[in-house]
């Protein structure tokens, strides 16, 4: 059972985690800067880097499995990716902390067939300053930040994440 401390802790985190908003970048993450390196590796093994994953653009999103708005943005995501193919747009779901079963099975159970990158440690999610999910980075082909949604993002942010990475790839 969870202490009076954590569940305090925790409301402000679901509230974000649940709003619709777009937020500005912290200290060293910056918009229209060099985005942090990735590294990882994927729910199927393979080594993803910064450096291999092609001349698109690059949206990152990372998630769970106990994340509602998660469960509603990863098929967008997926269909994003399916309209982009032919701008060489790569989407890659971050998780962090769940076994490769729970992501799995999770996956399964929304049909969703998305490349995931299993951040083990939060080395990842540390590196890009995530606090709350799902939070989205909008990467450009020279691996540039343009933009970053946190909490479900609206058609309208997607749309504008886009727009803002084509225009700059």
């Amino acid at each position: 059972m969870l202490s009076r401390l954590a569940i305090l802790l925790l409301i402000p985190m679901l509230l974000v985690a649940c709003s619709q908003a777009s937020v500005e970048v912290g200290e060293s993450v910056k918009y229209n800067s060099p985005a942090p390196l990735l590294e990882g590796v994927t729910l199927t093994d393979e080594h993803v880097s910064s450096a291999s994953l092609g001349d698109g653009p690059v949206i990152l999103t990372f998630w769970a499995t106990t994340c509602a708005p998660c469960r509603r943005e990863l098929p967008m995501l997926e269909q994003l990716a399916k309209d982009y193919s032919d701008q060489n747009l790569t989407v890659l779901a971050i998780n962090t902390g769940e076994t490769s079963q729970e992501i799995t099975d999770f996956l399964e159970e929304i049909s969703v067939d998305l490349p995931v990158v299993i951040d083990t440690d939060g080395t990842v999610m540390n590196r890009f300053e995530v606090l709350f999910l799902p939070t989205t980075y909008f990467i450009d082909s020279n691996w540039v930040l343009r933009y970053r949604t946190i909490g479900e993002p609206r058609p309208s942010q997607i749309e504008r994440g886009m727009e803002a990475v084509l225009a700059n790839s």
